[in-house]
């Protein structure tokens, strides 16, 4: 009798679960009406709540909030409903689990709060009513990587601007010593890099491999960025730990049209790396005809 109950329970908190994942309110209501395990998981610890705000049913999220379901559960890979529901801007759902007194602040196993989440998406909306209800701006995950950081490294302007607005810090570095702007320059996001600028990024911080935000820039071919950059002040000589500077660099890589914006700016021609390479060698080794005959004219010698 009591594997037969077990049973029917078993089968009602799966009919839950799909239910609240595929929004049939109708469904859910009947079934949290006639006793189903408003907070029964799947097999990787997900809670109804937690689908329905996934999904962004947020009628079905409001519904089972009033039949007490745990704001806070946590599934197999560490997320809570709030940040699951932040990952995809599903803004109502975010103000119902706000007002049901959801942990704003609680960290996933690697560090990144809801906020976190909603910046590294590019979810302007839920960034702003995470911060209005009093989300920690300046916090940072395991690798000490911040919002800003991680609204940075995908380009998404719109959301950097609102964390600079509200006293997101653009000093803080992670774990491998990277700022917010060496992480915008690296990804070539010319747009941020100016807004971070603007706002008094320093454009000369290097990282824990002496790389700064002009380095970055032009070992990726950015040539957009690192004309910013050398704007406003970029050391173009910058050497990082094996002894290259951003000329070297870009030259290594083929970016002709790097190699010609430094040059034009006063980047020093001949400067030997830890190896003994110069640029023109790095040219001469890849064919590079383009570089080769750039670094000769600016008078490469070596």
């Amino acid at each position: 009798m009591t594997s037969d109950l077990l049973a029917i329970d078993q089968k009602a908190s799966n009919s839950l679960l799909d239910a609240s994942k595929n929004g049939l309110i109708d469904t859910v209501e009947a079934l949290v009406g006639n006793g189903a395990i408003v907070d029964a998981s799947d097999e990787n610890g997900s809670s109804s709540l937690i689908w329905a705000a996934r999904n962004g049913h947020d009628e079905v999220v409001k519904l089972l909030l009033e039949h007490d379901a745990a704001v806070d559960l946590v599934n197999a890979k560490g997320g809570t409903a709030l940040m699951i529901a932040a990952w995809g801007g599903h803004l109502e759902v975010i103000t119902q689990l706000l007002n049901a007194g959801a942990a704003i602040d609680r960290q996933h196993p690697n560090g990144n709060t809801a906020l976190a989440f909603a910046c590294a998406f590019g979810q302007l909306e839920a960034a702003q009513s995470f911060i209005e209800a009093g989300a920690c701006v300046n916090g940072q995950n395991q690798l000490g990587i911040t919002p800003l950081m991680l609204a940075v490294r995908n380009g998404h302007a719109d959301v950097v601007k609102l964390l600079l607005e509200t006293g997101a810090s653009l000093d803080l570095r992670d774990k491998e010593g990277w700022t917010a702007l060496i992480s915008a320059s690296h990804s070539g996001h010319s747009n941020t890099v100016l807004l971070l600028l603007e706002n008094g990024a320093d454009v000369n911080q290097q990282n824990v491999d002496g790389f700064s935000a002009l380095t970055c820039a032009c070992s990726n071919g950015h040539v957009s960025t690192a004309r910013i950059l050398l704007e406003y002040g970029a050391d173009i000589n910058v050497v990082e730990k094996d002894g290259d500077t951003s000329l070297l660099l870009a030259a290594k890589n083929d970016y002709v049209d790097v190699v010609e914006l430094l040059l034009k700016n006063g980047a020093l021609v001949d400067v030997v790396n830890r190896e003994g390479t110069t640029a023109l060698v790095h040219a001469a080794l890849n064919d590079n005809a383009g570089i080769v005959k750039l670094l000769l004219e600016y008078g490469a010698i070596r």
